[in-house]
């Protein structure tokens, strides 16, 4: 599914790739290469329908926006919206020049994704555009179709994209009862709600330029919360209204008789032994014959699927349609099922003040198993994995379309053991020949193991084998290879086991004590970031642990015994042992990210403190010195998980 409506500006990424010189600090707007201005303006009838103004206008400060900013493209759905008039203008030096109108298209666009849609791109092509141009355009369109009738609901942000100046001002003078909700801590807004007669009429007015774009920072950036003030709007405080509206369209065509090819795969999945493996040979079948392809065109809004039928005579379905066909199979399996809707995507979702529908964009099937567990299938996913969540739809709202009793739910939630990785690696070196073989063992679990499962369904054995021992070598000088026989075809997610042989270019340092190991550090850049000045927060990536054992064979450590160090945080665990034992040289490496990222408020604690040093400590560059062992060492045991 699309949001109803797409706006000219940038979207909230709380996830940003920043600069790495000088000290950290916000952007100041004279350094801005654009600052904008904007007034909206909405007229909601009573039925849900309404007319929506958006007033711009560009001030481009530097060379870089004029490419930027040159040509503005508004995107938007035209089974649901039409654009009614356009104004748009470029000022420059005192004087207007009319953007002509062989230089406004408004065309369909094709789907950004494989499907079928109705997006239109509206575009704006500027001339003269130069430093200092102010680029005005003023475009109205009527909102004809809308997913709810009788209901309205909107979020209003500043600041996102570039920065906004006042008086920017967003008006609203609406037909149907509104309420707001502010979240806007450092006082950037004035926000008026009253009622004039049968209207609603809701005033919002920036006060202070508002502007958060962090420079010179290294590493990733996260914000645990967004910092751009918001305002939200909607007809209703309750969750079932917007829930209710939906679920009448959905259970009528779930409680229809499923096609026949439906039935069967539903009758065989029954035959296994749990609502995992029921689940998971359900979706794996449906993907056989039902292929996942957008299907976007307007029916009801776009948030109702297509009848089971329709779906299976074309044999391709959306997420809403591949959605009713498993909730409704699985209830033929005797098991609780409702469709939710998700925002669906890696970014962290904006928060939802209050119930609305353009929040979402993704429907997935909320399911209880045999002990009465929640559990959240999503299957448009080529592989198929109920026993835990898949990581773009993790821990995040969820409307459940259950009638009156709708509701909104949070899924469950990544944890480090949903996403696992074990390494065992085992070294002979050669100091004569500058060769190291190496004997490699990767187990893959969970979520890690679900971005390789049915790999062979798209690329060949050959080229598998290929990518897998590049990843597993680490760009090494191979000399030559060997990997075990795998089977990557099937679509259902299990444990992944690949085990491999080679014999690479190494060449060991000499120190005047012996041989040199070196030990590369792990989380080296949060254990280094320097926060002193830093703006946003620290991204970790998702919640996952991993195993590393290494074993150099025949050989004996030089010096006094290394001691075992771990730590704990509320953020990462980790550990690290060396132990030299009949003639070899073990070194164990466990660490477990156990959250998305660290705010930055959480900088200054004396926790995180003490684990950036624990980081250095623990994990930081290390080096072994060892000599070649008197006797050959047992191969290392291959991983018992």
């Amino acid at each position: 599914m699309t949001k109803p409506f797409v706006r000219a500006l940038a979207p909230i990424f709380f996830i940003v790739l920043l600069s790495t010189q000088a000290e950290a600090r916000w952007e100041s707007l004279d350094e801005a290469s654009a600052i904008t201005q904007i007034d909206q303006n909405f007229e909601i009838n009573k039925d849900g329908t309404y007319k929506y103004t958006f007033d711009v206008n560009i001030d481009i400060k530097k060379d870089g926006a004029r490419s930027a900013y040159g040509t503005v493209p508004m995107r938007y759905n035209s089974g649901r919206s039409r654009v009614t008039s356009v104004v748009a203008e470029t000022i420059f030096q005192g004087k207007t020049q009319k953007v002509p109108k062989d230089q406004i298209e408004d065309k369909p666009e094709k789907a950004k994704d494989v499907g079928f849609d109705k997006t239109h791109n509206l575009s704006i092509a500027f001339p003269s555009v130069n430093v200092g141009s102010v680029l005005h355009y003023k475009v109205t369109w009527e909102h004809h179709t809308v997913p709810i009738t009788g209901q309205f609901s909107e979020n209003i942000y500043y600041g996102v994209g570039s920065p906004t100046l006042p008086p920017s001002k967003t008006h609203i003078v609406s037909k149907i009862p509104l309420t707001i909700t502010i979240d806007d801590p450092d006082h950037y807004l004035a926000v008026e709600h009253h009622k004039k007669g049968d209207l609603d009429i809701v005033d919002i007015k920036l006060l202070r330029p508002v502007y958060f774009q962090p420079v010179n920072e290294k590493h990733d950036g996260w914000y645990k919360k967004s910092p751009f003030p918001q305002v939200a709007i909607s007809s209703t405080e309750n969750w079932a209204d917007v829930g209710k509206a939906f679920t009448r369209d959905y259970e009528v065509e779930m409680s229809k008789p499923l096609p026949e090819a439906f039935a069967r795969v539903a009758d065989e999945s029954k035959l296994k032994t749990s609502f995992v493996d029921r689940s998971n040979a359900f979706t794996a079948g449906l993907a056989e014959i039902v292929r996942y392809h957008g299907d976007w065109r307007t029916r009801k809004g776009s948030y109702i699927p297509r009848p089971l039928q329709t779906i299976r005579t074309s044999q391709f379905g959306d997420c809403k349609d591949m959605a009713i066909v498993t909730a409704a199979s699985l209830r033929r399996m005797g098991y609780k099922t409702n469709v939710a809707l998700v925002n669906r995507g890696y970014d962290k979702p904006k928060p939802m003040l209050l119930p609305g529908t353009g929040m979402f964009n993704h429907a997935i099937v909320r399911a209880e198993d045999e002990q009465g567990h929640v559990r959240w299938i999503d299957p448009t996913n080529a592989a198929s994995r109920a026993q835990a969540i898949r990581a773009d739809i993790a821990g995040r709202p969820a409307l459940v379309l259950d009638g009156a009793h709708s509701r909104l739910e949070t899924t469950t939630d990544m944890r480090p053991e949903d996403s696992q990785s074990f390494r065992t690696v085992s070294y002979a070196f050669d100091p004569n020949t500058d060769q190291v073989k190496t004997k490699m063992q990767l187990v893959y679990k969970g979520f890690l193991a679900e971005r390789l499962t049915a790999w062979e369904l798209s690329d060949s054995k050959r080229q598998i084998a290929e990518t897998l021992l590049a990843r597993a070598t680490d760009s090494a000088e191979i000399l030559s290879s060997e990997i075990e026989p795998f089977d990557l075809r099937s679509r259902i997610v299990n444990d992944l086991v690949f085990e491999m042989r080679y014999t690479s270019a190494y060449k060991l340092e000499e120190t005047t004590a012996g041989l040199a190991f070196n030990l590369a550090p792990a989380n080296e850049s949060l254990g280094r970031l320097d926060t002193k000045d830093r703006m946003s927060g620290y991204y970790l990536g998702t919640p996952e642990s991993y195993e590393l054992v290494r074993s150099i064979k025949d050989a004996e450590l030089i010096g006094s015994a290394v001691k075992p160090c771990q730590f704990k945080s509320q953020w990462i665990d980790g550990e690290r042992s060396i132990e030299a034992l009949k003639g070899a040289i073990t070194i164990v490496q466990r660490v477990t990210n156990k959250v998305y990222g660290i705010g930055a408020e959480e900088f200054a604690s004396q926790e995180f403190k003490s684990l950036q040093k624990n980081l250095q400590n623990c994990l930081g560059s290390y080096t072994i010195v060892f000599k070649k062992a008197a006797t050959s060492s047992p191969e290392i045991a291959a991983s018992t998980h």
